[in-house]
């Protein structure tokens, strides 16, 4: 429209006077405007044509401005070249574009600016890039919002040269869209590939998009986070997160649709994955898989994978964490779930917060592994134990149809304590709270490795009350079954003379706390629990009620002495009592105790 204005002022400019040609022109003055320093120096028109590279703030302060359906064609572009310059490009409009075949380049070492408003568009020819912080030193900061657009024929590069100070390196708003990898290569989207100050990538807006068809790195060599918000939509071929050093995602009402999502690949990476309840990660045959860094992710979001789900291990610090928080939390595949690595130090944790972990196919915990928490484990096939479930309190539910199986894994049952005030009379004080996490199957589990109860010497607070049970395992289903014990029962011991005892039926396992030696858990120390002693006497496979009083998984000197030292005992005293003189049976048990002693000693056990 402008220039149609200016072609029809022209057609009857000659029978008017020069003054009133001269305003006509000013009201349709030139679209592109440069201020300062540009090299090669341009002349305000409706379009720059420059057949060479076009530096905006070589050495000092330069600015161009371009609106209303105008042009720029250039053979690369460079915003703030040396250390002392300052460069900035405002594109806005309807129509408005750049076209540059070749490199853009902004901040080389010093600080560059490209920003592209109100539909305007941007656009490199193939196989050239789009580079913000190209030396030690330099800056650059692209921001694009108002359904504008840019697309780079092959990577969007970030470094952190210089400190942000809070300002996004790359900001997009409104329905702003970037296309990367148009010349049919590359695709990447590299957030600090090198330097030591944090870059950030912030995106707004529905509408607003970010297509990278090859790698969206989030802190390849730097620190960096990438922060979602407001139905943004991304689309990589694959996300690496903190693959070396600390990078963040943030994905907060959007969505991010990948073929793969690696956490954490180098040592030196640490990956934080947040998600917010309405936040959405899409994961295809790629899978989740991390490496030898660290992992923090709190989820409250949803993640579904076509591909495998496998939390590999570390080493480093605290290893790798997964918190899934609220019920509408999940993390789901089509294929399966491995949590763990090949030693205790691979540790990887994923942590039910009343959310579900689902797999198409089935779920194995390695040795350095914990699945922890209360939620759902959600399996076509079993899930296979060879490192640690830990129920926190509530239910932590195991539905899978076949039979799943510790493989000298280890369950671990802490208490669940709170406390509570009285809100009626704050002057009260706290009422403490006691719960027991309950592991639930669905189908038949088979029981081994080692059960490990809660430490009550860590937990001064805590006055469990005698010979009340409560529920470690069960199983949901009537048909469901638990076979055979845990070979181990680690932190038995309560005080010098009650201990927690555990108890198997079908389709439960119990503790109660109870009298050391009371093996028929009536209350009383006396001939009946001697006998079961005597009678199971080097039994291994033990557990309470056939005499292993320690959890050792056998019956032996350790288990008779608890019997003998609190002969008589009953639960309605704490402390011990007298013990009563011996009858004529319980000098015969005695004597057959030892006989037994000299036979087990005698047979080299």
């Amino acid at each position: 429209m402008t220039r149609n204005v200016a072609r029809r002022v022209g057609s009857v400019a000659r029978g008017v006077p020069v003054v009133l040609y001269a305003v006509a022109v000013w009201n349709v003055s030139a679209q592109v405007t440069g201020t300062g320093d540009i090299l090669p120096a341009q002349t305000d028109a409706n379009a720059w044509i420059v057949g060479g590279q076009l530096v905006v703030g070589n050495d000092a302060t330069g600015a161009v401005n371009a609106q209303n359906s105008s042009d720029i064609h250039s053979a690369g572009l460079v915003l703030g070249a040396q250390s002392t310059g300052d460069g900035t490009v405002t594109l806005s409009g309807l129509g408005t574009s750049y076209d540059v075949i070749g490199d853009v380049v902004l901040g080389a070492a010093g600080t560059g600016r490209l920003r592209i408003f109100d539909t305007a568009r941007v656009v490199t020819a193939p196989a050239f890039n789009v580079r913000l912080g190209a030396q030690p030193g330099g800056r650059g900061e692209l921001e694009i919002n108002a359904l504008a657009q840019l697309d780079v024929g092959r990577d969007l590069v970030v470094n952190g040269w210089a400190d942000e100070q809070g300002v996004p390196a790359v900001a997009l708003d409104g329905g702003a869209r970037v296309r990367l990898g148009t010349g049919g290569a590359g695709g990447d989207f590299v957030l600090n590939q090198s330097g030591t100050h944090e870059v950030t990538f912030s995106a707004a807006g529905e509408n607003t998009r970010l297509d990278a068809p090859g790698i969206w790195r989030i802190a390849d060599g730097g620190p960096a986070r990438a922060e979602l918000f407001d139905g943004v939509v991304v689309v990589a071929g694959t996300v690496e997160l903190g693959a070396g050093s600390r990078g963040r995602l943030l994905v907060d009402d959007a969505w991010v649709s990948t073929d793969a999502l690696a956490l954490a690949t180098q040592s030196a990476g640490f990956a934080t994955l947040d998600a917010s309840a309405t936040g959405h990660v899409q994961v295809g045959g790629g899978g989740v898989v991390s490496g030898a860094g660290q992992v923090d992710a709190a989820f409250a979001g949803t993640l579904f994978s076509t591909g495998r789900i496998e939390l590999t291990g570390s080493a480093v610090g605290v290893g790798q964490r997964v918190e899934l928080i609220g019920h509408d939390a999940s993390w789901s595949t089509a294929a399966w779930i491995g949590i763990g690595g090949l030693a205790d130090d691979d540790q990887a944790r994923l942590h039910l917060g009343g959310a579900t972990a689902s797999a198409g196919t089935f779920a194995v915990i390695e040795v350095g592994g914990t699945l922890s928490g209360a939620g759902t484990v959600d399996l076509n096939d079993r899930l296979t134990v060879r490192g640690t479930v830990e129920t926190t309190g509530g239910v932590l539910l195991v539905d899978a149809p076949n039979t799943s199986r510790f493989q000298n894994g280890r369950l671990v049952a802490p208490y669940a304590v709170r406390e509570t005030d009285d809100d009626e009379d704050p002057l009260t004080p706290p009422i403490i709270e006691i719960g027991h996490g309950v592991l639930r199957f669905t189908a038949d589990a088979r029981l081994d490795g080692t059960l490990r109860l809660p430490r009550t010497d860590q937990r001064p607070d805590l006055d469990l009350p005698l010979y009340e049970p409560w529920t470690l395992i069960d199983t949901q289903d009537e048909n469901g079954t638990l076979i055979g014990i845990f070979d181990t029962v680690e932190h038995v011991q309560v005080d010098a003379q009650t201990g927690l005892a555990v108890t198997y039926e079908a389709q439960r396992v119990e503790a109660r706390r109870a009298l050391l030696g009371d093996a028929d858990l009536d209350g009383w120390i006396n001939q009946a629990d001697l006998d079961t002693v005597l009678a199971n006497w080097g039994a291994a496979s033990a557990h309470w009620v056939v005499g292993d009083f320690n959890g050792d998984g056998v019956v032996r000197q350790a288990d008779l002495d608890a019997v003998l030292l609190y002969w008589g005992n009953h639960a309605a005293a704490l402390w011990p009592q007298a013990i009563p003189e011996p009858t004529t049976a319980v000098w015969f048990s005695l004597f057959l105790a030892g006989s037994a002693r000299l036979r087990v000693r005698g047979g080299g056990s």
